[in-house]
């Protein structure tokens, strides 16, 4: 264990925590409040939070697949920690959020205070990576913010530069080759100069 405000280890069950004081708070569900909040204002039309998934949604998901490349039983994991593992959802959904934070980050969004997205791309302790529910780090070309996702047969991550405005995206269905994911966003980061 170490000191307070000298190390981090992401915690899954501290996301949880804090989805069940804000279902509690807000007196919904947390699909239907993530729904509400910021998959429909943001036009996030392929992505949701409902475990297990609602059986005319099978057709529109990619099935995870094992380290031996072997499909997972049913096709998917059911996620019941729906604020750390369980959103479904696209690159091109997932760009979208992105997209807003940086606008906001110029006060060009009607979704998001600039305040708040500032709050969420800082820094929570100079010596970590991290802010509130981002990865924070620096380019070339200034600030970046991101994260990533890991369940059983699903990896991904995104990484947006407010800088000049780029970022991206990855995601694959397979536990095999998950370096591969990382290799795509290096070599995004070498072609765009971060």
């Amino acid at each position: 264990m170490k000191d307070p405000e000298t190390g981090f280890l992401y915690s899954g069950g501290g996301y949880v925590l804090a989805q069940k004081i804000v279902t509690e708070v807000c007196k919904l569900n947390f699909c239907n409040l993530m729904n509400n909040l910021v998959c429909s204002p943001l036009h996030m039309t392929h992505s949701t939070y409902s475990q297990p998934l609602p059986k005319n949604k099978l057709n529109d998901i990619a099935f995870g697949y094992n380290q031996h490349n072997l499909q997972l039983p049913g096709g998917y994991n059911i996620m019941p920690e729906l604020s750390a593992a369980g959103l479904w959802t696209t690159p091109s959904n997932l760009a979208r959020f992105g997209i807003e934070i940086m606008k906001a980050l110029k006060n060009e969004s009607a979704f998001l205070e600039k305040k708040t997205a500032e709050l969420m791309t800082t820094k929570a302790y100079e010596n970590l990576p991290y802010g509130v529910g981002f990865a924070v780090n620096q380019s070339k070309k200034g600030l970046t913010f991101g994260h990533g996702g890991s369940n059983f047969g699903y990896h991904s991550n995104m990484v947006f530069c407010p800088g000049d405005g780029s970022g991206i995206v990855v995601m694959q269905n397979s536990d095999i080759g998950i370096r591969i994911r990382d290799e795509v966003i290096n070599a995004f980061k070498e072609i765009y100069g971060w």
